[in-house]
């Protein structure tokens, strides 16, 4: 099939169409500084070898996570990641499968998807999870999509923690600009938490639902004691309002998940289950809702059955997606299931069960309350939010710029904190986290390394 490129008439008419006034306006949004406009400094072609050991070379101006000391936060975990799990998602029946458009023939696959379901919702607290957003990014944007449609419209507002991670809430924006919906920030305290006094105030018939992540931004937990979220989100209930929570998954298995809080829809990130940070994906957006829910939920859920013999099968259900039912009806536009991504995290629940995710939440837990008193107690560096539960992530506040503080650690082969300067804080914060990858010696290092700046 040939090329055909569209004319000017045709670029012209869909800018006008789309509200944009040129086709630079469309790249608005990346930073002058990286943007290429002269091509005349590109290298010469080169032959395939030349090419690989160029990129090789460019590879190793990387600073791995993995094999390092990293205590690097606002991202991906550095998990541990069995090696069962590599094994059985490298086999060529899944890491082959795609979409399975026959699925009854697909049995195993679909099996995979069924039990990956079944233990997502459970350690979710929910009744029901799908296996098809690519990201925790694009499972909250799905939710807000939902949140829209349980009410057609006739509510168009949402209230947005400010917690929210702040790469999820630019996804979920971009999502509302086709949306159209009224978006309100509810504010943080001091310590830390969401404003759950300002959240009630704004809640009224207009809102169609309320987001809050915990472990928030800064990796704090909110109250979830029984005066705490849980009241709060009964009274946010009683106005009808769709609650969604946005959570760490490995968090779930040591803290109140979300469906025992008293979220409606529970989103998270799946990465930690297995899959490495790999400079960014692919990773796997985990949706899951209360049974009020079900027929709302977006991509695709399996189902277990019996054939007309009596023998256990399983089959595609409720398929909420735009090549299923009419678009404008469709609750996601994705297309990919994110099947192999699942299997991963379901060999790596079922590698850990009931018993071991938790031992491993709670060394994580454990590991972060050490670094926190050591760092308050021996180091010129303070705790942004002192006094607050943290699960993996915990804010401190540096004597000098944070990014001075990492060249330092990196010269002891530690990688260190995010710069909250990106995400437009102070220069001098940083955001820590740790993983079960770390051990109690890597933090004492940490912290002689720290107690020697400022």
């Amino acid at each position: 099939m040939p090329f055909i490129p569209h004319t000017e008439r045709d670029i012209s008419e869909m800018l006008k169409e789309i509200g944009v006034g040129s086709i630079d306006d469309l790249f608005r949004s990346i930073p002058e500084e990286i943007r290429i406009r002269d091509l005349d400094d590109l290298p010469e072609p080169g032959s395939e070898q030349q090419v690989l050991a160029d990129i090789y070379s460019l590879s190793e101006q990387n600073l791995p996570l993995t094999g390092e000391t990293s205590f690097l936060g606002g991202g991906p975990m550095r998990m541990y990641r069995p090696a069962v799990v590599s094994e059985i998602m490298g086999r060529a029946e899944f890491i082959t499968s795609y979409t399975p458009y026959q699925a009854e023939i697909s049995q195993g696959l679909l099996q995979s998807i069924y039990e990956y379901q079944t233990m997502v919702s459970g350690l979710l607290g929910m009744d029901v999870a799908n296996a098809s957003s690519y990201d925790a990014g694009t499972a909250a944007a799905d939710a807000l999509v939902v949140v829209r449609d349980n009410f057609r419209g006739k509510r168009m507002k949402v209230l947005v923690s400010e917690g929210l991670h702040p790469e999820v809430r630019e996804v979920m924006k971009t999502y509302n600009y086709g949306l159209g919906m009224e978006w309100v920030d509810i504010p943080l305290l001091e310590n830390g938490r969401t404003d759950t006094v300002d959240l009630l105030a704004k809640i009224d018939g207009d809102v169609a639902g309320v987001f809050i992540q915990y472990p928030n931004r800064y990796g704090v937990l909110e109250d979830l004691t029984d005066s705490g979220l849980p009241e709060v989100l009964a009274k946010v209930r009683e106005n009808k309002t769709v609650s969604v929570a946005v959570t760490n998954v490995i968090a779930c298995a040591a803290i109140k998940p979300p469906g025992d809080v008293g979220f409606d829809i529970a989103v998270a990130e799946g990465q930690p289950l297995g899959l490495p940070s790999s400079f960014g994906g692919p990773y796997l957006g985990i949706f899951s809702v209360r049974g009020d829910f079900i027929r709302k939920i977006p991509g695709r859920l399996s189902g277990r059955t019996v054939d007309v013999e009596g023998r256990p099968g399983y089959v595609l259900t409720l398929q909420a997606r735009e090549q299923h039912i009419r678009r404008e009806r469709a609750t996601s536009n994705i297309c990919s299931n994110q099947a192999l991504c699942a299997v991963a995290a379901t060999v790596y629940l079922a590698y850990y069960g009931k018993i071991g995710l938790p031992n491993v939440a709670r060394k994580i837990m454990g590991l972060t309350q050490y670094a926190k008193k050591g760092i308050s107690e021996k180091t010129k560096f303070d705790l942004l939010h002192p006094g607050i539960p943290n699960f993996n992530e915990f804010a401190i506040r540096c004597p000098v710029p944070a990014f001075e503080v990492n060249d330092l650690l990196k010269e002891e082969g530690i990688i260190g904190g995010l710069p909250l300067e990106r995400w437009g804080g102070p220069a001098t914060d940083m955001l820590l986290g740790l993983s079960d990858e770390n051990t109690s010696d890597e933090v004492d290092s940490l912290v002689e390394v720290l107690s020697n700046i400022g």
